[in-house]
């Protein structure tokens, strides 16, 4: 059976239509992890010189356009296939897609991926480890699992109570990082602590450690026992009678 043929030419010119206006997802790629709160690159080839309009959602919502959110610095997107994507650090974990619009109707979708919470991992201090101040700075070591070039603020605590002069800022990379004090203070029970100034989810507490500070000697060495002041008041008893 022949296929008529306007019907024939028809199909042929939708088809190169679709091939002139074939646009293809390069990144993120599939099972690719992005990080809350960092700029990501997306890259896409386009065939024309249509320009594109980019939304996210969930995979969950794929069936759900009015759930699809713009991305502002990438709608539009002109001739040069790439922009660059700040994700909001109010998006959640999860597992996310992206839609490449050409029109109000035709959309490319990209594959899967992830959207993830950046965290910290504290490797040193350990748990009940005693320092003595003075004798050397303390390294603070850790594992950033997150965006390289990430801003948080690293300080103290003392008994519980933040040491104000001791936070700072400091930028880690992907993997281990670590920061030196120079000096902590005086005798009691401390905590590193890590926060980031922009996301309140990214935060981490070393395990609580000791610091033991030989300068300022022990107040308790001062007083004498019971049992000295017993045995001083027989010896004075016995000198007088």
């Amino acid at each position: 059976m022949f296929m008529p043929k306007n019907v024939l030419i028809s199909l042929i010119a939708s088809l190169l239509l679709v091939i002139a206006h074939s646009l293809t997802v390069e990144e993120p790629i599939v099972d690719e992890t992005l990080y809350r709160g960092s700029d990501v690159n997306i890259l896409w080839s386009n065939s024309s010189s249509t320009s594109v309009n980019i939304s996210y959602f969930r995979s969950s919502d794929s069936s759900n356009q009015t759930a699809w959110i713009p991305i502002p610095e990438c709608s539009p997107s002109s001739l040069s296939d790439m922009c660059t994507w700040s994700i909001p650090v109010s998006v959640q974990n999860g597992t996310y897609r992206l839609a490449f619009f050409t029109s109000s109707t035709q959309f490319t979708l990209s594959e899967e991926f992830e959207i993830s919470i950046p965290s910290l991992v504290f490797t040193s201090p350990t748990a009940g480890q005693v320092i003595t101040n003075g004798s050397a700075p303390l390294n603070a070591t850790w594992v950033w699992t997150g965006p390289n070039s990430y801003a948080v603020e690293i300080f103290f605590t003392r008994n519980s109570v933040e040491d104000a002069t001791s936070r700072d800022t400091v930028v880690v990379n992907f993997g281990v990082n670590s920061y030196q004090f120079a000096s902590l203070g005086d005798d009691g029970s401390y905590q590193i602590k890590v926060e980031s100034p922009t996301d309140a989810a990214v935060t981490a507490s070393s395990a609580v450690f000791s610091v033991n500070d030989p300068s300022k000697g022990s107040a308790l060495s001062l007083v004498p026992s019971g049992g000295f002041v017993l045995a001083l008041i027989l010896i004075a008893i016995q000198l007088f009678v």
